[in-house]
C-alpha cells in the first residue's frame, strides 16, 4: 500500500498499537503489583514485555514517522562526505 493512503492507514495502526501496547502493560503492572505485594522480584516483573514490546512499538513508530530515505537525506550525506574529504 503506497502512497497518502497507505500512510494514513500506518499512522492508524501506529496508533492502535500504542493504546493497546498502554492498556496492556498498565494491566501487567497492576496485576504484578497486587499479586507480589511488597516483595519484588525482577524475574517475575512484566519489565521484560514492556522493554520488549516497547522497542517494537519504537522500532514501528520510527518506520510510520521516516518510512524512506529521501533524496534531501541522500543529498545531505553526499556533500557530508566531500566536506570530510577536504
Amino acid at each position: 500500500m503506497g502512497g497518502a493512503r497507505g500512510r494514513a492507514k500506518a499512522r492508524r495502526d501506529l496508533s492502535a498499537q500504542v493504546l493497546l501496547f498502554g492498556l496492556v502493560n498498565a494491566f501487567l503492572w497492576l496485576a504484578w503489583a497486587v499479586a507480589t505485594g511488597p516483595e519484588f522480584s525482577l524475574a517475575a516483573s512484566p519489565i521484560w514485555v514492556t522493554f520488549g514490546w516497547g522497542a517494537i512499538v519504537a522500532l514501528n513508530a520510527r518506520s510510520v514517522r521516516h518510512p524512506k530515505v529521501s533524496d534531501v537525506d541522500i543529498e545531505r550525506e553526499i556533500r557530508a562526505l566531500h566536506r570530510q574529504r577536504r
